[in-house]
């Protein structure tokens, strides 16, 4: 069998005794300790310097969804709601006519129907995305709910 070199070690392994099998505590304690700022990297002396902690992948999507599946209230905010209503609106009516006001109970009722059905069109797609061993919603899924939503197959 050939020889190879061992590469020498910084710090050395902490040694595990004999008798219990625990290891033997190091100096260092990891980054609970703050540590001290020093001239050369923009601290002051003396003063402690907390590391932040790093949220693992995909823990902000998380808890931006429980946040969003708690609230109640709409998620469109209403002003360019209004606006993209005031446009269906003059595109719908009869030509030259300036009917564009509508209630504020109209409007939040529209508002409030357009989001419920946008909810369950996404939940149809993000279904077809499962089913297809998938993640992430694409715009085929979209697709196939809108055509079993329609009864078109």
């Amino acid at each position: 069998m050939a020889r190879s070199k061992q590469l020498a070690r910084k710090t050395p392994m902490p040694r595990r005794s004999s008798r219990n099998n625990t290891p033997v505590k190091s100096g260092k304690t990891g980054n609970k300790t703050p540590k001290k700022g020093t001239p050369q990297n923009g601290g002051e002396e003396g003063r402690a310097v907390r590391v932040k902690r790093r949220a693992k992948r995909g823990a902000k999507a998380l808890k931006e969804i429980r946040v969003f599946q708690k609230t109640v209230d709409l998620l469109i905010p209403k002003r360019p709601f209004y606006r993209l209503v005031k446009e269906i609106m003059q595109s719908v009516g009869p030509p030259g006519s300036d009917v564009h006001k509508i209630r504020p109970v109209a409007l939040e009722a529209l508002q409030e129907a357009s989001e419920a059905f946008l909810v369950g069109r996404l939940e149809d797609a993000n279904a077809s995305a499962i089913h297809a061993k998938r993640v992430t919603i694409m715009l085929k899924d979209l697709q196939l709910a809108q055509r079993l939503s329609t009864g078109r197959a």
